[in-house]
């Protein structure tokens, strides 16, 4: 069956470059040392300014706040409002909440400066956005005085890869930090503070190997944080903890699905209660409400999955048209031990759908039975663990490979699918990744260890697509498993071509000359 909607898938881990164990003692001991040594008792100053606007050379600070502070202690902290003279914008009034009374009787920066100069004296300068805002700012007001800089969003970078976003307020909310009053200076100032130490703790629980490569590739570069990471390391080294004592994250793969030995036809009322339970669940579906066109589209999906025959469905926006496939799909699927492939149109939306449609339609699927959803991306799309080894083994990295490089790693102590989604490539990163990704690697059992040992990524993202009842494309993979005489999709029973309308463009691209 064919519906086509147009819009109006176990092996002891191994790390590249031999396999690896977790040792917790080792990671305690690490752990322990990290915060005990003398050599990471570094005095910070958290710092954050406001001001009348963006501009360095134009605009004027209103506030400054700081903290000097060690890992384990605040020194003291420094606030003072600073008359700007010259006008506040009524939109930065509204978003920091300092207005003209506030500053009138404040004194001068020039006034305010030596105090500034005083407190950061012989400190490291953190703050979130700091190189990019707060950094310039000063340096143009003639108050730094080439101190090192810690921007939390750069270690964040590194060490939370994946987040959509890293700036202060995100970074407080994903990593359990109480918010203040937001664009205050003080305030700002005590959220960096308490993100870093976050950080560093998170730093400081890295598996010893992981540490010691990363320090050795981060040290020869010309990034602010390469010293912490030395120190860290130099620290686990002298304690005698540099063993390696890391393992990758992977869960065992479920089994292939199994077809049922008869065939169940999905009743369409049981496809319309579960969508119907979604008026109970505001958690689910915030803003639910029971629409005709998706009931009647629900309907004709789940006649066309019954009976088998092709479907063209229009259906305009809001209608609610994912969850009128996806819920047919997902009870047919699991009662009949069968595979269903949607095709979007992009990897955007294949992401929207396994991040927001699925997981809605798992929570309001009947708990009995089991239900397994994937999606599964181009080649280009996942680390290849061989080439990643190389680029481990080689002598003299570049700095943008060695930061890509130390990424990675980090990130392979968390990943579970290898999808380079995890990481939100930058563009300035996109060369190294097309050296490292599975595109056009050829690896197979006689030259890949981690084909043999089952650990490759690409190979394991094609082994849950196997397992699973729901496996999310684009259209340029489901096209190209047509050129390659279906070789790359596993086999299905029901094929759900979501924006139809762009099927017509891929296949001209890839089929034309």
């Amino acid at each position: 069956m064919t519906v086509l909607v147009r819009l109006s898938c176990l092996a002891t881990p191994t790390l590249p470059g031999g396999p690896i164990r977790f040792r917790p003692s080792v990671l305690a001991r690490h752990r322990r040392r990290c915060y005990n040594s003398a050599r990471l008792a570094r005095t910070y100053v958290s710092l954050d300014l406001e001001t009348t606007g963006l501009d360095p050379q134009s605009d004027a600070i209103t506030e400054i706040g700081a903290i000097k502070f060690t890992r384990d202690s605040v020194l003291g902290r420094f606030s003072t409002f600073v008359n700007p003279r010259q006008p506040i914008p009524e939109h930065i009034q509204a978003l920091t909440g300092i207005h003209p009374a506030d500053v009138q009787d404040a004194p001068p920066l020039e006034t305010v400066a030596p105090d500034v100069e005083a407190f950061i004296e012989g400190c490291v300068l953190v703050g979130s956005n700091f190189v990019g805002f707060d950094a310039p700012m000063l340096d143009a007001k003639g108050i730094r005085r080439g101190q090192e800089i810690y921007d939390t969003r750069d270690l964040a970078n590194l060490l939370l890869p994946g987040l959509p976003d890293y700036g202060l307020a995100a970074l407080t909310h994903h990593l359990g930090i109480e918010m203040r009053s937001y664009h205050r200076a003080l305030a700002d100032a005590e959220m960096a503070r308490e993100v870093l130490l976050a950080l560093l703790a998170r730093a400081a629980a890295l598996p010893a190997d992981v540490l010691s490569q990363v320090a050795a590739w981060l040290t020869p570069t010309a990034w602010p944080w390469r010293n912490f990471f030395r120190e860290v390391w130099e620290d686990v080294a002298a304690g005698g903890a540099a063993g390696r004592s890391f393992a990758l994250p992977r869960s065992a793969l479920p089994e292939p699905l199994r077809p049922a030995e008869r065939r169940r036809p999905v009743d369409p009322q049981e496809a319309l209660a579960v969508l119907a339970s979604a008026r109970g669940r505001p958690d689910v579906l915030p803003q639910f409400e029971e629409r005709p066109q998706q009931q009647a589209a629900l309907r004709a999906v789940t006649e066309a999955l019954n009976e088998g025959h092709r479907l063209l469905l229009e259906a305009g926006t809001g209608i609610g048209k994912s969850l009128a496939y996806l819920v047919p799909a997902a009870l047919h699927a699991r009662a009949n031990g069968s595979r269903v492939v949607v095709s979007t149109a992009t990897i955007n939306l294949q992401e929207q759908l396994t991040g927001k449609d699925i997981p809605a339609l798992e929570a309001l699927l009947p708990p009995d039975g089991g239900f397994m959803a994937c999606q599964l991306k181009g080649r280009r799309n996942y680390l290849c663990l061989r080439r990643f080894q190389a680029l481990r083994a080689s002598p003299n990295l570049r700095d943008d490979e060695s930061r890509i490089a130390s990424r990675i790693l980090i990130w392979l102590t968390q990943t579970e699918t290898g999808d380079r989604s995890e990481l939100r490539i930058s563009p300035g990163e996109e060369a190294v990744w097309r050296r490292l990704c599975a595109e056009g690697a050829d690896c197979n059992a006689d030259n890949s260890p981690f084909v043999v040992e089952g650990t490759c990524l690409l190979q394991r993202a094609r082994q849950r697509a196997e397992a699973a009842h729901l496996v999310v494309v684009n259209h340029a993979l489901l096209l190209s498993d047509i050129a390659h005489g279906g070789r790359i999709l596993p086999p299905y029973d029901h094929l759900i071509i979501d924006e139809a309308h762009h099927l017509e463009e891929e296949a001209t691209r890839q089929f034309g000359f």
